[in-house]
């Protein structure tokens, strides 16, 4: 009985080593090993580092979505606004996912009525072509 568990738990193993390797192949056009050295550390650890920066899946799609992150420079049009009154959304399109403040507080999913400071850093998510007009 203990020896068929243990087959089981191997096997439920391989299948997720080869689940994980085959997903950074495919979504992540990495090379074999690479792959495969992703899925290892990320199954033993919490991540030890990426042999090449990850995407987003959709962003080489039609959809053209991209995820940025903007600071808030200290002569921004931005400063001490809100993100109603920064108009980040009606001129760009942007969803604003989360505000990194100068404090190092994480904001996920803000208020429309977060004041922006200088040295914030803004996460959005949007069209690729309009976040390169941000900048």
């Amino acid at each position: 009985m203990e020896f068929q568990k243990l087959r089981v738990a191997f096997v439920l193993l391989l299948c997720t080593i080869g689940f994980g390797t085959t997903g950074y192949y495919i979504f992540e056009n990495m090379k074999p090993f690479d792959a495969f050295y992703m899925t290892m550390i990320t199954i033993n650890t919490v991540g030890f580092q990426e042999v090449k920066p990850l995407t987003i899946i959709m962003m080489d799609s039609e959809l053209g979505l991209a995820m940025e992150e903007l600071k808030v420079g200290h002569n921004s049009s931005m400063v001490r606004k809100t993100l109603v009154e920064s108009n980040l959304r009606r001129d760009y399109g942007v969803i604003i996912v989360a505000i990194k403040k100068i404090n190092g507080q994480m904001i996920f999913n803000p208020q429309s009525s977060e004041i922006l400071d200088a040295g914030d850093v803004i996460v959005a998510l949007g069209k690729k072509y309009l976040m390169e007009q941000m900048s």
